[in-house]
């Protein structure tokens, strides 16, 4: 039976595969059965750490029989045979006649620093108040940059991660992000308590 998966908002990668796309030698990922994407960006992830965000450009039907050396170059490996080696590492049991997608990512961002999970789901748990935590971060100056200032300057004001977004040229993820980490920084400093859960 061929395994069905939609495809959330992260996607999951061992870490030297993960580091093959911000370098540029890899621009897909192979994942056994029918993926199905439910969204056009993605977060990068790697040991519970969220490292960037990328589109997803294509996807592609195929069976591992009719995997190619182009296949296995986009993927940032130099042969079919060595995907196929890295591909019966992370699934043992696969075989030459299983369902595989191929999906094509571009417009790869790499975040300056990794960014905690919980920070994100925090940040979209708390999204109704984003203008109070944005004036408590300006009140008690919780910021790792200035590019985080202006995020909560914006928020306090708007409310609205979109507008923020619109008005600082940042993308949606990396506006909740922020919001997540400035987060963690109020729950450190009691600011936040667990009400706000």
């Amino acid at each position: 039976m061929t395994r069905r998966v939609k495809l959330g908002k992260y996607i999951r990668f061992k870490s030297e595969h993960i580091l093959r796309f911000f370098e540029g030698s890899k621009k897909t990922t192979i994942r056994l059965g029918i993926i199905t994407p439910s969204r056009t960006r993605v977060y990068l992830e790697s040991c519970g750490k969220i490292l960037g965000e990328a589109r997803v450009d294509s996807i592609k039907y195929t069976r591992v029989s009719q995997l190619t050396n182009e296949d296995a170059r986009m993927d940032g490996f130099t042969s079919r045979e060595e995907l196929i080696r890295a591909l019966k590492e992370i699934y043992p049991n696969i075989c030459e006649d299983d369902w595989i997608t191929i999906i094509r990512f571009s417009d790869v961002i790499r975040y300056s620093k990794p960014i905690e999970k919980e920070s994100i789901k925090e940040a979209r748990n708390m999204r109704q108040d984003i203008a109070r935590i944005a004036k408590l971060a300006l009140a008690y100056g919780v910021f790792s940059s200035s590019t985080e200032r202006r995020v909560a300057a914006y928020l306090s004001t708007t409310g609205s991660i979109k507008k923020t977004s619109k008005m600082l040229g940042l993308t949606e993820e990396q506006i909740i992000a922020v919001i997540g980490s400035i987060i963690k920084r109020l729950k450190k400093l009691g600011i936040l308590g667990t009400e706000s859960d």
